[in-house]
């Protein structure tokens, strides 16, 4: 795999890489393609080394939940700052306004 230029790249080749495993699912489950026991056991392992590295390197969202975590700790800590914003102002409008 081509060196990852930061994490937003990162991030990306690891959505990729968790695209690339549900449609191979979906085409095995749907008898499209069925890899055989050897390619598998090349497959497997590549994706999951490439996937543990990207996030050890680059501190990543390797599947779903983790990013949806991520992004509902943005959005709170968004929400939180906006609260702080708003009693600073508060505080200061109380005394001074």
């Amino acid at each position: 795999m081509p060196e990852a230029r930061g994490q937003r790249d990162a991030q990306q080749s690891a959505d990729r890489l968790r695209i690339f495993r549900e449609e191979l699912a979906e085409l095995e489950r749907q008898q499209v393609l069925v890899l055989t026991p050897e390619q598998r056991a090349g497959l497997d392992p590549f994706l999951d080394q490439t996937l543990q590295e990207l996030a050890r390197r680059y501190d990543i969202d390797v599947n779903s939940s983790q990013k949806q975590l991520s992004l509902g700790m943005r959005i709170v800590s968004a929400l939180g700052g906006l609260a702080l914003c708003a009693a600073v102002f508060l505080f200061f409008y109380r005394f001074w306004g």
